[in-house]
């Protein structure tokens, strides 16, 4: 089966993509918190490589972010997991990252 969703992420795209998520969490007039890993920060932050799939975060509210961001895909024809929280297991609670 074809599948014609966005699979690829440059800078300029996650910028706009967080941008589309930022309004969503105003008309629910939602502050969120959104911390950045892996593929999405070396787009964005260090120029390291020119795309990646999704982006990986921690964030909270989480239930409302993930609502926002399923909204997000449908209307930008994104993957539903192209914000995910999977990171999370590589990371500490105690803000110390684990090996």
């Amino acid at each position: 089966m074809y599948d014609d969703k966005v699979t690829c992420m440059n800078k300029e795209d996650i910028i706009s993509y967080l941008e589309y998520l930022n309004e969503e969490l105003k008309t629910k007039d939602v502050f969120g918190e959104l911390c950045m890993v892996g593929g999405a920060v070396m787009c964005l932050c260090f120029g390291a490589r020119t795309s990646t799939r999704d982006i990986d975060a921690v964030f909270e509210p989480k239930m409302i972010i993930y609502e926002c961001a399923k909204q997000v895909a449908t209307k930008h024809n994104l993957s539903e997991d192209w914000l995910n929280d999977g990171v999370k297991g590589f990371l500490s609670e105690n803000s110390d990252f684990m090996l």
